[in-house]
């Protein structure tokens, strides 16, 4: 594995994993923080850019 796939999977798991454990948190905004994971693991990984495409949509579709 390149070791630059490897630092983006590694940080974007980790962002994603604060943001769900954030949820229970009243410091952090947990919504945010996993989208920024799945904005880092969006280019190595389908199912987060699909993600990402989705939440995309969303937020321009409320403009």
């Amino acid at each position: 594995m390149q070791p630059k796939r490897f630092g983006r999977i590694v940080a974007g798991t980790a962002l994603t994993g604060v943001g769900v454990a954030s949820l229970a948190l009243p410091i952090l905004p947990g919504i945010v923080i996993i989208g920024a994971g799945l904005a880092v693991l969006a280019p190595e990984i389908p199912a987060a850019q699909r993600a990402v495409d989705r939440i995309r949509s969303l937020i321009h579709r409320s403009e």
